[in-house]
Order: C-alpha cells, then structure tokens, then sequence
C-alpha cells in the first residue's frame, strides 16, 4: 500500500486549519528577513515564490506559522532554493537558516550546493528542490552527499 503525503505551498494570508482539512499535511514557505529587504529590497528574489511581500513570511509573521503548523501535528520546511546565490546573498541566507532552526522549522527545501551543505553541517533535514537537476541515479549519489 502507498501512502501519499501532500506538501502544500504556504502563503501569510493562507488558514492552515483549512488546507490540513483538505489533506494537506506539510508545507513549504518562503520567509524574508528584514536584513534581506533592507539589503535587496521587494525586488530581488531570495527563492521561488514570486512577489517578495505578498508570497513569503516576515520576521513578525513566521513563528506563527511555524508554531500553528506544529499544533496541527503539519510540518513545515522554508524554501531557499534559486539555482544559485552570490556570497554575500549566502550570508544573508545562512543566518536565515540559523534563525529558522532557533524557530524550530523542520527543514529547508533547496537547490544550491552551499545552502544543501550549511544545513548538513547543522543537522537541519533538507529536501532537494525541484529546480536542482536530478537526471539520474549518479546525481541522486551526488546528492546524497549533502545530506539530501
């Protein structure tokens, strides 16, 4: 038997009691901190969710979630996953992570070689992203590699 497990996007003006009743039982989010927008702006985008503001949780909106997706016995996994980020974008990242992990989130959806292996190294579980090229079984070693 199969069991089917359904990941649904999360957005700040999304009921999560509502999407758990219609079977969703994780979530994915994207979240901004305020140092990333006061570095880049609205504009410049940290993942794959689209307007900055309207499809990403902030630091005043994210342990909500976090924390209502847990009562619901929900997980909830943060996406940093562009293709590729520049260093200093990194740095902005890995101190997300960290803060996201103080918030308890149960993992990070990425794409990015550097971020999949910051995550290792503090033990956050991590799940490839789609927008990482997976073609085979010796990508699926690769990886591995980083905890994947």
């Amino acid at each position: 038997m199969c069991i089917m497990k359904i990941m649904a996007p999360l957005n700040p003006d999304h009921s999560i009691p509502d999407l758990i009743r219609a079977g969703a039982d994780g979530f994915y989010l994207g979240y901004i901190s305020k140092d990333w927008l006061d570095t880049y702006g609205n504009g410049f985008f940290i993942n794959r969710r689209g307007n900055i503001l309207k499809a990403n949780f902030l630091d005043d909106t994210i342990q909500s979630a976090i924390d209502c997706c847990h009562s619901l016995d929900a997980r909830v996994y943060c996406t940093f996953n562009n293709h590729q980020y520049t260093e200093s974008e990194l740095d902005l990242i890995f101190q997300s992570i960290v803060f996201l992990y103080e918030k308890h989130i149960d993992g990070i959806i990425a794409s990015d070689i550097n971020v999949l292996s910051f995550c290792k190294q503090l033990g956050i579980r991590t799940i490839l992203s789609t927008c990482a090229t997976n073609y085979n079984h010796y990508s699926c070693e690769f990886y591995k590699l980083f905890g994947v």
